[in-house]
């Protein structure tokens, strides 16, 4: 199952792509010429060592991104570096400096503008704020590729869940956009090339350990299992509730923390495309782990 589901997952996000451009997987680019107004890439086969020449009218190379804290000579301030030049923070974004503070892209972790506010609420808490101080969490960092198809992401990918959990049993589900009415009448149907799914990795007690999309809306569509994943707070005694608060709410503010559950007791709006993330829980299918019953009811 594990081989299977994982195929069926690359190859369909690969035939997306290969709809709208050539894709050439497992190559490096190793040099670079003109041809009259054009220009050549020249790209290298990964083992195999062939050579391929692509033409364009122009090339964009996407190399990454590297600190540039050698030319701020941040060593003068006392505030120390790693061995790539990422400044060195600790869980409350405190340097080694006392009293200077590191956030974004700085820090060499996700180097997203979403995590960078992120960072900046932290700080002004931790500097502003009063009593213990916030640490911070990126256990569901959540990105979006605004290519086409889009592409969204949160969480583990389903070869690094099974790493990750060797032993233990997982459950892996894919649903496709053609499967709901929303996404029949945006034109796809079983088997085009260019259907859109969700895929959802989760454990055995229900909680969400990864999700993907690729498809129109993605980032949207994979949203709301962020908003899940960071759902693991406990519940405060009726007592602790600030006076604005009623039993009824404090009882519905804690569902299952960080599981589907949630999104299995809720309707979804008819036709729209969150069927195809609230229907995914009844494609759910286990993989890896060791072989054992498990309860989990397959009506879901």
């Amino acid at each position: 199952m594990k081989a299977k589901a994982l195929k069926v997952n690359i190859e369909q996000a690969e035939k997306l792509f290969r709809k709208n451009m050539d894709v050439y997987t497992n190559y490096k680019a190793v040099g670079f010429k003109k041809k009259g107004n054009n220009k050549i890439a020249i790209i290298e086969e990964v083992g195999s060592g062939r050579k391929k020449e692509i033409e364009a009218e122009e090339i964009l190379m996407a190399v990454g991104v590297r600190s540039n804290a050698d030319w701020l000579k941040v060593e003068n301030t006392g505030v120390e570096t790693d061995e790539k030049g990422w400044i060195k923070t600790n869980k409350y974004l405190e340097t080694t400096k006392e009293n200077i503070w590191c956030i974004g892209d700085a820090t060499g972790n996700y180097l997203f503008r979403h995590k960078a506010n992120y960072d900046a609420e932290v700080v002004t808490k931790n500097i502003f704020g009063r009593g213990e101080k916030k640490p911070v969490d990126y256990s569901a960092v959540p990105w979006a590729i605004y290519t086409y198809p889009q592409v969204g992401h949160v969480g583990l990918t389903q070869e690094q869940a099974m790493e990750m959990y060797p032993d233990e049993q997982l459950f892996v589900g894919i649903k496709s956009y053609s499967s709901v009415a929303k996404g029949f009448a945006m034109g796809y149907n079983n088997g085009d090339d260019d259907d859109g799914f969700v895929k959802l990795i989760v454990d055995s007690s229900y909680k969400i350990l990864g999700a993907h999309v690729v498809g129109p809306h993605a980032a949207v569509l994979v949203q709301p299992f962020v908003y899940l994943m960071n759902a693991g707070f406990s519940c405060p005694p009726d007592e602790e509730l600030s006076l604005d608060e009623s039993p009824v709410k404090s009882y519905f503010a804690c569902p299952e923390s960080g599981s589907f559950m949630p999104i299995y007791k809720s309707m979804v709006i008819h036709p729209s495309l969150n069927e195809v993330s609230g229907w995914i829980i009844g494609s759910l299918r286990p993989i890896g782990g060791k072989s054992h019953t498990h309860s989990h009811n397959h009506k879901l």
